[in-house]
């Protein structure tokens, strides 16, 4: 198995998740990664929190490579593709680009890269960009991914656990995508189903 793709929920978002892999079952498809590619939710009633389900995919994992997806966004129609294509290389991680709307508006790009040394939100006029060093959404070996664990809370665990990568110094090599591959649906009722 070259990659597995992890995704924590909540039995209150079943639609979205069914949404989720719907669509990335298409594309897994589409590109003849069936034998390839894995796709592990862990669903429960909102008991347990989103740092420990974090924990528990990632020790379910057993691909050269795991990313995260969250069960209310939804990949843009490369995203298998684009992804593969860095795998296939062998690279530590793969860059992401993606864009991020609050509830359904105000588009604004994110793009997580070795290049960035900080969590950073640029302004240029109204145009806005989010600059992060590699997170839970790239795709990562998972030979550096399971050396890490999330804090056990439902806010700020993929930030921990990011920086607690990049601090490592581990992540190397990077496959540049440069095309936007994942769509962030902010949503103040998602954030309060956590």
């Amino acid at each position: 198995m070259k990659w597995q793709i992890l995704i924590p929920s909540i039995e209150k978002r079943s639609g979205q998740l069914a949404e989720l892999k719907k669509e990335l079952f298409k594309q897994i498809m589409e590109c003849g990664c069936l034998p390839f590619i894995d796709v592990i939710s862990l669903i429960d009633s909102s008991i347990i929190k989103i740092g420990a389900k974090r924990n528990r995919l990632l020790e379910l994992a057993t691909a050269d490579y795991v990313s995260f997806f969250d069960d209310d966004d939804l990949p843009a129609s490369c995203y298998i593709k684009r992804n593969m294509e860095g795998i296939d290389k062998g690279v530590d991680c793969n860059s992401l680009i993606g864009v991020l709307t609050w509830e359904g508006t105000n588009p604004q790009p994110f793009e997580h890269s070795i290049k960035y040394k900080e969590y950073k939100t640029v302004h240029a006029g109204r145009s806005v960009m989010h600059e992060r060093y590699p997170n839970h959404l790239n795709v990562i070996k998972s030979s550096i991914a399971k050396q890490f664990k999330f804090p056990e809370i439902n806010n700020g665990e993929d930030t921990d656990w990011a920086t607690q990568i990049f601090r490592s110094g581990l992540i190397k090599t990077e496959h540049e995508i440069l095309e936007t591959i994942y769509h962030y649906r902010f949503n103040t009722t998602s954030v309060q189903l956590l």
